[in-house]
């Protein structure tokens, strides 16, 4: 697996997770507990963003599957706002 491809000790990294019969975003830092639970991916992934900004480390998302994307803000083209993407550019959120 190319270097990089995993998340380092101090990087945050939000799952997609079930509780209660509904689906539920978690944020942790690596390597660590469940640290905040957020109702929509959009809110997880903007303080995933954030906090990883802030802390200079990196952000990832998992959809509780073996699957795991970096995540990284990018300028639009359109409005000046930013969008949510992975490392490869496309979408997330």
């Amino acid at each position: 697996m190319p270097l990089g491809s995993r998340p380092e000790a101090g990087d945050v990294v939000v799952r997609q997770a079930m509780q209660e019969g509904s689906v539920v975003y978690v944020m942790r830092t690596v390597p660590g507990p469940d640290q905040f639970f957020l109702r929509t991916r959009q809110a997880a992934v903007e303080r995933a963003l954030a906090f990883a900004k802030r802390a200079r480390v990196g952000a990832w998302f998992s959809n509780g599957e073996a699957d795991i994307v970096r995540l990284e803000e990018v300028p639009s083209q359109k409005h000046g706002v930013h969008r949510l993407a992975h490392v490869a550019g496309s979408a997330v959120a």
